[in-house]
């Protein structure tokens, strides 16, 4: 009975410890969405979100689709990097990849922000390129190096070393769009009427969106909460082309809109559309 008491103490405290539940956190890395054509140059933005760690260090690796896409450079103006955090960048077009890492290179820098840019990527689309989408998606994968196995995948350590935390993740993309395509006639003018992804996305604090309009023709712009409550309205009239709309993520008070997801609607004549967007502060 004492033997059978034993192991069933043990095997309690086993379940008890393996019972603990771990820390689970919300924070997330997404890249937007960029669109150009042939020759053109496009910059990629790299976020982070919902943000809940108190982050010594994080490790962003990243592989895009296809060899249309070639990196320049990655630029970490403007980002949440903090003084004595040093950034590493690691570009290997070839084997389309690119790894972002943050470390610190003196003291213990924490980045505590819930949200902000992480960095810019600056890719320069092929002449060649056909008209595709290129994705810019994550990796996470298990390499052998000398006989030791090391995880190549998006890691965030928090300020104690006590968690190692693997991020939520959004891929990105990249549009080609050839100046004269199926949907030009020979003079470069849209056949159909299109609404476009609004560009950047997600944005902060300002947006473009871009409607092809085959005719001319008055059109009106809305843009929309998360609560179906319109916040925002444009109207005009447009020849034949392409039209072009910035928001400057204002409301028609002037006051700026708060952190969310947004959708615009465009009406020109009989035709409607409607897109979603991401403001992120």
């Amino acid at each position: 009975m004492k033997h059978m008491l034993k192991h069933f103490t043990v095997a309690a405290i086993v379940f008890a410890l393996c019972t603990i539940a771990a820390p689970v956190f919300a924070v997330d890395i997404s890249v937007g969405s960029a669109t150009g054509a042939p020759g053109d140059q496009v910059v990629v933005p790299v976020y982070l979100n919902n943000n809940d760690v108190r982050i010594a260090s994080l490790t962003v690796p990243l592989q895009f689709s296809n060899t249309y896409l070639n990196i320049d450079s990655v630029s970490y103006a403007g980002t949440l990097i903090k003084p004595n955090m040093s950034p590493l960048t690691h570009i290997d077009n070839p084997g389309q990849f690119l790894r972002i890492t943050y470390i610190p290179s003196a003291g213990l820098p924490l980045i505590e922000d819930s949200q902000g840019l992480l960095a810019n990527i600056y890719f320069t689309i092929s002449p060649s390129s056909p008209d595709h989408i290129i994705y810019v998606d994550s990796v996470n994968s298990l390499t052998t190096i000398q006989s030791l196995d090391i995880w190549v995948r998006m890691e965030i350590s928090d300020s104690l070393g006590e968690s190692l935390v693997f991020p939520d993740f959004s891929a990105g993309t990249v549009e080609v769009r050839n100046p004269l395509d199926a949907d030009d006639d020979e003079f470069g003018l849209p056949n159909v009427l299109a609404l476009n992804q609004n560009y950047p996305n997600p944005f902060n604090p300002t947006t473009t969106i871009k409607l092809a309009v085959p005719v001319a023709s008055d059109y009106s712009l809305e843009i929309y909460n998360i609560a179906g409550q319109k916040i925002r309205s444009f109207s005009g009239f447009a020849n034949a082309g392409n039209v072009e709309i910035v928001w400057d993520g204002k409301d028609n008070s002037g006051s700026t809109v708060a952190t969310g997801v947004y959708f615009y609607k465009v009406i020109a004549g009989e035709f409607s559309a409607t897109k979603r967007m991401v403001m992120l502060k």
